[in-house]
């Protein structure tokens, strides 16, 4: 089964909110994996040692795939910084995105239900920064077919959204491709059509 479309950002935002003399940055980094996410949140730890807490939330790939993903409180009390900042990326529908709000208190503690909402309002206020693009997830096909029929299997393919990952050539062509979710049944049908019915679908995820 296909992932939903999401959505993920193409550049880096920033946006400050205060909250009670304590002042919350937040900002948001494009990333493709967890590595370059852990790196980032410790280069942050290490520009700004003077800042009281540095806490986190990513999601490396698709928000709507389990794992992938993690958060950090940075000290805060347990359950009121990372979790909600992820549960707002999450919610919007964004991923490849790495999200650290780093706080400087001001001398007013805000409670645990303060904090959440601080946290949340933060990232809130971020997403209204981010220039986001639209991600079409892709579905792997294995497909085979006879040699005879590769000049209309090659047309097909270059005119639609499909690229070839792997090819084999043994007694038939054998090709992995990607494709649009949405496109798939359609394109299927035509490169069937184009093979006269002796195309073979060997694997469709």
């Amino acid at each position: 089964m296909s992932q939903p479309i999401y959505q993920r950002p193409t550049t880096y935002a920033e946006a400050t909110i205060d909250v009670k003399k304590s002042r919350f940055i937040a900002q948001a980094y494009p990333i493709k994996t967890q590595a370059e996410a852990k790196s980032i949140i410790a280069d942050l730890k290490e520009k700004t040692p003077n800042a009281n807490h540095h806490c986190s939330a990513f999601i490396a790939g698709s928000p709507y795939v389990s794992g992938g993903y993690g958060f950090s409180d940075d000290g805060e009390p347990s359950g009121t910084a990372g979790r909600p900042m992820y549960s707002v990326i999450a919610g919007a529908g964004i991923g490849e995105i790495c999200v650290v709000v780093t706080r400087f208190f001001g001398g007013t503690k805000l409670g645990t239900g303060g904090l959440v909402r601080a946290y949340s309002a933060s990232v809130r206020e971020l997403l209204d920064q981010l220039t986001l693009e639209t991600v079409k997830p892709l579905l792997k096909v294995q497909l085979s077919f006879a040699y005879s029929h590769s000049a209309q299997v090659d047309s097909i393919l270059h005119s639609s959204s499909a690229h070839i990952i792997e090819q084999t050539f043994l007694e038939m062509v054998s090709l992995v491709i990607e494709v649009e979710a949405a496109e798939k049944d359609n394109l299927l049908l035509r490169l069937q059509d184009a093979c006269k019915g002796q195309l073979t679908i060997h694997k469709d995820s």
